[in-house]
């Protein structure tokens, strides 16, 4: 995958909506990529909106890692590793509310933006850019 490719992200059905297809800054998909081919094959699951037999993306001896667990120990393994606190003025920092914050800010940008590590830190942040990017795929 280039640099410069924009991954295709498929998002399923879940509380608020239908499932839809959005495209995505290459960091997350690369890294989705690496994290698909280094994980250990896993059987397809039902997915508890649809019922459909589907591929998590996070599981371990056929049954999706918990929120409790990502949550309670890889978040905050992460967040020490990256320097962010544990809780800001909005409270703790969970998966959720930084999936959320950095979505909302690439979606509502004005200007395109792209996500970006400082180099050395491994911490990705929002950043804008303007250039025209080519298409890839990542599913």
């Amino acid at each position: 995958m280039t640099e410069d490719a924009v991954c295709l992200l498929d998002v399923p059905a879940h509380k608020t909506g239908t499932a839809f297809t959005k495209p995505v800054d290459p960091l997350p998909g690369q890294a989705i990529s690496a994290w698909q081919a280094v994980r250990p094959e896993q059987p397809k699951a039902a997915d508890r909106r649809t019922g459909e037999q589907v591929d998590f993306l996070f599981s371990i001896r056929a049954r999706a890692i918990s929120s409790t667990y990502i949550n309670g120990t890889i978040i905050p393994m992460l967040r020490q590793k990256a320097g962010v606190p544990a809780s800001d003025v909005r409270g703790v920092i969970t998966s959720h509310r930084a999936r959320s914050t950095i979505t909302s800010q690439l979606y509502n940008a004005k200007e395109p933006m792209t996500l970006s590590c400082k180099p050395g830190s491994g911490t990705a942040r929002p950043n804008q850019r303007s250039t025209t990017r080519r298409s890839a795929q990542t599913r």
